[in-house]
């Protein structure tokens, strides 16, 4: 073989060498990529689930550790960027459901204190429980102990629950909640 046809031979191994790496760089950076665009999708699809939190991490953890063994440290670092922006996405649309959540309550409170007061208006008395108004459909809270199972209870049984509390003396609707919403009031304060 010649020096010219030597030089050439591995000029072609060295675009090889070149384009494997590329090819493999290029297949880290899809795969960081459809792992983020999966969680960004099931999390604005059905909001924050254990599986949207903990696969995509462990998929970054256990890949960047299986290339850092390998001693590929530019694509474990891909893979750390991929874990960044995971909990990034994470925190963000936990903040995100949450106003959504407490717009929808804060909205839901409103309209039911209307129908309280147009009730009454009709009526000329005020309803013994909410479920007297056939214009609402209450739906379960979520509060510092989960989701309540009793939808509507008295002042008197305050306990922290997220259900909503009703004062059929005066017609009053709040929640039964300690939490405090993003105004920094407590939800029960509302």
């Amino acid at each position: 073989m010649t020096e010219e046809e030597k030089a050439e031979y591995e000029a072609r191994q060295a675009m090889r060498r070149g384009m494997r790496k590329f090819g493999v760089f290029m297949t880290m950076v899809f795969v960081v990529g459809v792992v983020f665009m999966g969680t960004l999708q099931s999390v604005l699809a059905r909001g924050m689930t254990q599986g949207a939190m903990l696969m995509p991490i462990a998929i970054y953890l256990l890949l960047g550790l299986a290339l850092t063994r390998r001693g590929r440290w530019g694509l474990s670092g891909l893979c750390l960027i991929g874990l960044i922006l995971h909990l990034t996405v994470i925190q963000e649309s936990a903040k995100t459901l949450s106003l959504k959540r407490e717009a929808r309550t804060k909205a839901a409170l409103q309209l039911i204190r209307t129908s309280v007061t147009a009730f009454q208006t009709e009526n000329g008395r005020l309803p013994e429980t909410l479920s007297e108004i056939p214009k609402i459909q209450l739906s379960p809270l979520i509060c510092k102990g989960g989701r309540s199972r009793i939808l509507e209870i008295k002042p008197a049984n305050r306990a922290n629950t997220g259900s909503w509390v009703y004062d059929a003396s005066n017609g009053w609707v709040s929640v039964d909640c300690e939490m405090m919403e993003s105004s920094g009031k407590r939800w029960s304060q509302l």
